[in-house]
Parts: C-alpha cells; sequence; structure tokens
C-alpha cells in the first residue's frame, strides 16, 4: 500500500507541477497575445491616421491647384516694404488725374507686432479743389492695394490765398499700406 500511495503522492504531485506549468505558460502567452494585440491596435491607428493625412494632403493639392492663380493674385497686391514704387506712382498719377498738387510729405515702415501685418505710413499733402479731393479718395479707397485712410484733415483756403495758390483747398492725409511679410 505504501507503493500505491507513493505512486498517487508522485502523480499527484507531478499532476500539480504540469498544471503549474500550463498555468504558468497560458498566462505568459496570454500576456504576450495582450500585449501584440495593443500594438497592432496602435498600429492600426497610426495606419488610419496616416491614410487620413494622406488623403488630405491629396485633396489640398487638388485645391491648391485649383486656387493658385486666385493666390498667387492676392501675392501680387502687397507691395514690397522696402521699394513702393508702384504704390507711389499709382498716387501720383491718381493725384495729378484729379488736378491735384500732390506731395508726400513722409513714408515710415512699421515693424509689425507679434500677430499684426507690416505696413508703411504714408502721409500726402494734398492742395485743389474739393470734388477733386473727394474723387481722388474714392480712387485711393477702391484701388486693389490693401490700405487703410486713417486719418483725413481737410483746411478751406481764405478768399485771398485762393487767389494766390488758386485752389480751393488743402488736405492732409494719413494712409496705411499692407505691405508683404518677410517672415514667409
Amino acid at each position: 500500500m505504501e507503493k500505491v500511495s507513493k505512486k498517487y503522492i508522485f502523480f499527484i504531485i507531478l499532476l500539480s507541477f504540469l498544471i503549474l506549468v500550463a498555468i504558468f505558460l497560458i498566462v505568459y502567452l496570454l500576456g504576450g497575445i495582450k500585449e501584440n494585440s495593443e500594438n497592432f491596435r496602435n498600429q492600426k491607428k497610426s495606419f488610419v491616421e496616416t491614410e487620413a493625412k494622406a488623403r488630405n494632403l491629396k485633396r489640398f493639392q487638388g485645391c491648391f491647384q485649383k486656387y493658385y492663380p486666385s493666390i498667387e493674385k492676392t501675392e501680387n497686391l502687397f507691395v514690397e516694404p522696402e521699394t513702393p514704387i508702384d504704390f507711389i506712382e499709382f498716387l501720383e498719377e491718381k493725384g495729378s488725374n484729379s488736378h491735384l498738387s500732390f506731395e508726400i510729405s513722409s513714408m515710415d515702415f512699421q515693424k509689425p507686432l507679434k500677430g499684426s501685418e507690416p505696413f508703411i505710413k504714408f502721409q500726402l499733402l494734398l492742395a485743389g479743389a474739393f470734388p477733386d479731393f473727394l474723387k481722388f479718395l474714392e480712387k485711393i479707397e477702391a484701388s486693389h492695394y490693401p490700405l487703410e485712410v486713417q486719418s483725413i484733415s481737410v483746411n478751406k483756403l481764405s478768399p485771398k490765398e485762393k487767389q494766390v495758390f488758386l485752389e480751393d483747398i488743402n488736405a492732409a492725409l494719413s494712409i496705411k499700406l499692407y505691405t508683404k511679410n518677410k517672415e514667409f
């Protein structure tokens, strides 16, 4: 009987050992499966995001080609801050077409504050008839240049001054002209 009980004890110990080894292997394999499935899920998510970015990029490229002429035209509206010659010629042409005496008294390039657009301030001195001044003002406001009239000062000349200068008014005009941003 002792032999039989030793066999049973040995068999129970062996069976217990095999069960523990099986449990250890199952837990180890399940942990690996769980880790691998988590990695697979992350890779799948990354792949889906990359695929969406590729689709958006392709869509953007199509839109960019479509809108590029408009973007280029918009870019050409802004003058170079160092050389606003075209704008000055534009002002002189509109001033002479409006029969006004015209002078740029100052030009000041303003460095933009963070988050604002760069611009040049122009101070114009004009003299002539009031209706001509209004036509000039309408022409520059309707121009394709991105500008803002900041202040207008109009002084009517006295009858004696009219006879000497042959003009009705003197006007001072402050214009803010937005320029190209050199950071881009």
